[in-house]
């Protein structure tokens, strides 16, 4: 075999190696990009047309920070600029304006190429993720005050594992904050503890609730009546 033929068949698979990465690149719901050394598009998968509506004539050559929420810029430049400074990938979030004026969350991975200076990027699309988190945040708070106007508190067992308490349950029984003791160990009598040790081992096994009321005494020794359950949850 010539040399020639070798070199022929060695730029062959290199071309066949690039097809299989360029049919990757188009497909993707990942968001890959090439940004210059003035941070500007020079290369874009069509899944940025696909999920934020931009074409390859407004994408390509288009600063990225032209399409950055103000709030996030500062930062997500900084993170850039670290790359030319170090020799590993950086992650960072921002929200990127779509083609429809709205702004999209995106989780981005990106490093330097050392030899063109040219930043290789692949961003993520977490703005669901990111729209599910905060409604758990905001009903997590909701909870939070609705439990403590109410005088509500609760707590969640797992079996083999140490209860956890909500903050209104701590201060009900009077015991410090992110308690993790059994609720029936210091607040009921022995008859009632065998009754919620009974109630809740049924819980475990059948998923049955109860609803249990009985007299109580809190850590200080305030005496009053509790509580109300339902499967897999203790609630006060």
């Amino acid at each position: 075999m010539t040399d020639e033929v070798r070199a022929r068949e060695k730029l062959e698979a290199a071309l066949s190696k690039a097809r299989r990465y360029q049919t990757l690149f188009s497909l993707s719901n990942s968001l890959p990009a090439v940004l210059d050394t003035q941070l500007r598009f020079i290369d874009a998968s069509p899944a940025w047309a696909r999920l934020l509506g931009w074409s390859d004539d407004e994408l390509l050559g288009a600063p990225l920070p032209d399409f950055v929420h103000p709030d996030d810029l500062g930062p997500a430049l900084e993170v850039l600029k670290a790359l030319s400074r170090e020799d590993q990938a950086r992650t960072f979030l921002l929200r990127f304006r779509a083609c429809d004026g709205s702004y999209r969350w995106l989780s981005w991975s990106a490093t330097l190429d050392p030899h063109s200076g040219h930043v290789l990027g692949l961003a993520h699309d977490i703005t669901t993720l990111k729209a599910t988190g905060e409604r758990l945040r905001k009903s997590e708070e909701f909870l939070r005050q609705t439990g403590s106007l109410a005088h509500v508190g609760g707590w969640e067992i797992r079996p083999g594992e140490a209860p956890v308490w909500s903050n209104e349950a701590c201060r009900i029984f009077e015991v410090p904050l992110s308690s993790r003791l059994s609720p029936g160990s210091w607040f009921f009598s022995e008859e009632g503890q065998a009754t919620v040790q009974r109630a809740v081992d049924t819980c475990f096994k059948t998923g049955a609730s109860f609803d249990l009321e009985l007299p109580m005494v809190t850590a200080s020794a305030r005496r009053g009546w509790g509580a109300g359950a339902r499967p897999g949850e203790l609630a006060q």
